[in-house]
């Protein structure tokens, strides 16, 4: 019986192990970086939460949220099957400039006033 391919990427799962903490280690680096100071983008992260999926069934989901240097609120996403895999990628997306933003319908009440309108 062969080894589940997608252990090998986990602690303890093989040889890729000390590559990938090397690489989830530079992502919280660059996180701590992006967090204790103004970044000088476009985007200034606001937020970044982290929804778990089941793993083998749902992905799980990072919501990064941001405030444009022209002051609205904006939303994108992130999944990945795995946690650290969802949380690293959403990071190095950040940086590289390669989300898609949205307007954050909740950071500025729009949101919870269309649904208020409805009832």
């Amino acid at each position: 019986m062969s080894k589940d391919p997608r252990n090998q990427d986990r602690p303890g799962g093989g040889p890729g192990e000390a590559r990938n903490i090397e690489r989830y280690g530079t992502a919280l680096a660059q996180l701590g970086r992006i967090a204790s100071m103004r970044w000088s983008g476009d985007y200034e992260l606001t937020g970044l939460k982290v929804r778990l999926g089941v793993v083998d069934h749902f992905d799980t989901m990072v919501i990064i949220t941001a405030r444009h240097i022209e002051g609205a609120y904006l939303v994108a996403f992130h999944s990945a099957n795995m946690p650290e895999e969802a949380v690293a990628g959403a990071i190095n997306r950040f940086l590289n400039g390669s989300l898609k933003w949205r307007d954050d319908e909740y950071a500025t009440g729009r949101a919870r006033q269309d649904g208020q309108d409805e009832g």
